[in-house]
């Protein structure tokens, strides 16, 4: 008892119970701190699928969504997402086949592959145009270091990234900087090295496009190299960089195997479209797999259209 007092596990509360005539229940739920949740059960036949949240409230403000109006309150723990399921589990007094988490909330609403692009443009952008622009001793290592993660398996970039991180610089950085191993900064990291080679590329050849004529035209109107390159040579190569942004951010979306080295396959941690496919083949559900696949299809399809679109016009500029 004095355990138990010490370390309470709340159980979530139904607060309100609404069945429908199909004998769907959704379910109102207070949580251990006061914070509500909702969460469904649809029976059909021999199975019970429990829709549950992954957040209180939801941050994306759709104008047709209460729960987007009412803006979002926290983010839910793992414990609190699995009481959902044990409750609708306990009410019915079945067994659960199928979880979704289709609830309050956006699974997704996570930003690693855009934080990871973005990363990827600040490091190419001037590694590209020293590239593109320049004669110095190294460029032709600089230049195929950036082409590594092209060629290399990301499964092994992603294991001298753990092995790097395993070091005494590394686990000191993780104590006192961030954690990356099994954690979202993982994720980031994973998909930054993995598309950094794909931008720093595309960006070289953007920059090629730029004439060189420009650029000595206005330092020979006092413009320092720098304001050069902000005035002249970016906004010249601007869609070459946001064809490269696109196509980075794609790749991002799609990495698996440098991910899961890194950060693992925790679900609603760091789990990135690749894991959820992968997590929802191996416990046999086909028909998620197959949806998540094509939203990926989806993606890199309207990315590689938009990717080229830019690209033509730039070329043809």
């Amino acid at each position: 008892s004095s355990l138990a007092g010490r370390l309470p596990l709340p159980f979530p509360r139904i607060i309100e119970r609404q069945v429908s005539r199909d004998g769907t229940r959704k379910y109102l739920l207070e949580l251990g701190d006061g914070t509500s949740v909702e969460c469904v059960g649809l029976p059909h036949d021999d199975r019970l699928t429990v829709c549950f949240s992954t957040q209180a409230g939801c941050a994306m403000g759709c104008s047709f969504c209460a729960t987007g109006q009412a803006g979002l309150t926290r983010n839910l723990g793992a414990g609190e997402m699995v009481d959902q399921v044990r409750v609708v589990a306990e009410d019915f007094g079945s067994r659960v086949t199928n979880a979704v988490a289709m609830g309050q909330g956006e699974p997704f609403a996570n930003y690693a592959a855009t934080l990871a692009a973005l990363l990827a443009l600040i490091l190419a952008i001037p590694a590209a145009y020293a590239l593109s622009r320049y004669r110095f001793p190294g460029r032709e290592m600089v230049d195929t270091l950036l082409e590594l993660p092209i060629i290399v398996s990301p499964a092994a970039l992603g294991a001298m990234l753990v092995i790097l991180l395993g070091s005494p610089a590394g686990q000191w950085f993780q104590e006192n900087v961030v954690r990356i191993v099994f954690a979202f900064g993982g994720v980031v990291l994973a998909q930054f090295v993995t598309v950094l080679g794909v931008a720093a590329r595309m960006l070289k050849t953007a920059f090629d496009e730029v004439p060189v004529e420009l650029e000595r035209v206005a330092r020979t109107l006092g413009a320092s190299p720098v304001h050069c390159l902000f005035t002249v040579s970016l906004p010249l190569a601007r869609r070459g960089i946001v064809a490269a942004f696109i196509l980075s951010w794609a790749k991002a979306v799609g990495e698996f195997g440098a991910t899961i080295m890194v950060a693992g396959t925790m679900a609603m941690r760091t789990e990135t479209v690749p894991v959820a496919i992968f997590l929802r083949l191996a416990s046999a559900d086909i028909e998620g797999t197959v949806a998540l696949i094509m939203l990926l299809v989806v993606l890199g399809l309207g990315a590689l259209y938009a990717a080229r679109r830019l690209m033509s016009r730039f070329s043809h500029a």
